[in-house]
């Protein structure tokens, strides 16, 4: 049972990773109008993106709670964190990838 525990991925390596990478993106906002920040930035957000995918295509559809299942409130917190961290992650890299260079002015239609 230990060596197949549904959710061993998803809570021990996907949730810590896509916190720490949402603290570390957060913390380049700052600096997102340099350019080495920007690049940083969507360095280290696209893995992070990819592999929040393929931890959820591995693990995390394992975890997903049946209505009668003792951990039920426990598995969809656990579920529903992934899913918003990994949606805070993409919005921080939208706005890395959406912001211009600092020098430059920005192109209105």
């Amino acid at each position: 049972m230990a060596s197949d525990f549904p959710g061993m991925l998803t809570v021990f390596v996907g949730l810590p990773l896509l916190l720490v990478a949402t603290l570390v993106l957060a913390v380049l906002l700052i600096f997102r109008r340099h350019g080495w920040a920007r690049a940083l930035g969507i360095l280290c957000g696209v893995p992070v993106l990819l592999g929040g995918v393929y931890i959820a295509c591995v693990d995390t559809w394992r975890f997903w709670p049946s209505v009668g299942h003792n951990e039920f409130g426990f598995r969809l917190v656990i579920i529903l964190g992934c899913g918003l961290l990994w949606l805070c992650v993409l919005a921080l890299l939208w706005l890395f990838w959406k912001t211009p260079p600092r020098g430059t002015t920005p192109q209105y239609p």
